[in-house]
């Protein structure tokens, strides 16, 4: 049984040591039923809507996501496969997951191609999480890898690969320091509040993988 000690949130963040609360209006997104394990690439949409792109998670997914399938022989060859593609498909129940480098590539390209140079995305993986809140105090949202359901992950090695399951990618949205919450948009459960001792922990835990875009 996972037990989480309560504490009081701690944010040591230049902007959010001023703000009890904020909790940003990201458009919710379902992946059910069209893209089942596509997560992460869901969660990146959500967030490029909130800046007002005009992109669909199909869009986004055909054109710009780097896939690549279990079968492929040059899977093995990589430090972490996670961190160069989304292994698998993200519109099948068998699809697998992917690292944030690669939602990243994805953005990137989109960026080209639509001449966007004002914004890019931003690797903050290995960031304090209580630091992701001066990001949402400057009105930028954060995907962060997490768990479905919240529950403990369990680390695993996929030819030679880390990864942790059940994974799933969420986009932070707020924090309310007075009910020690986080705010959450989650493409399975919908708008969550999440304790933060909890967030927290399964943030940390995964490896601390997110980014925004700035």
């Amino acid at each position: 049984m996972l037990v989480i000690k309560e504490y009081a949130i701690i944010c040591i963040g230049l902007f959010s040591m001023f703000v009890n609360s904020i909790n940003l209006d990201v458009p919710l997104i379902y992946q059910y039923p069209d893209f089942p394990t596509g997560c992460e690439s869901v969660a990146t949409v959500e967030m490029l809507q909130y800046f007002g792109y005009d992109i669909t998670p199909d869009e986004f997914i055909d054109n710009y996501l780097d896939t690549i399938s279990y079968n492929d022989s040059r899977i093995g060859s990589f430090k972490n496969i996670f961190d160069a593609y989304f292994v698998g498909n993200p519109r099948s129940t068998g699809g697998w997951m992917c690292n944030p480098s690669v939602e990243i590539r994805a953005v990137e390209k989109y960026f080209s191609e639509i001449n966007e140079v004002n914004r890019s995305p931003v690797d903050l993986s290995g960031t304090d999480f209580n630091f992701l809140f001066d990001e949402l105090i400057q009105g930028r949202p954060v995907v962060i890898w997490m768990t479905i359901g919240y529950v403990e992950p369990t680390e695993g090695d996929f030819c030679g690969s880390q990864y942790f399951t059940p994974s799933h990618t969420v986009v932070l949205t707020g924090f309310n320091k007075e009910t020690n919450k986080v705010y959450i948009c989650d493409s399975i459960k919908g708008y969550v509040e999440l304790d933060y001792s909890l967030a927290k922990h399964l943030y940390d835990t995964v490896g601390r993988k997110c980014f925004t875009i700035r």
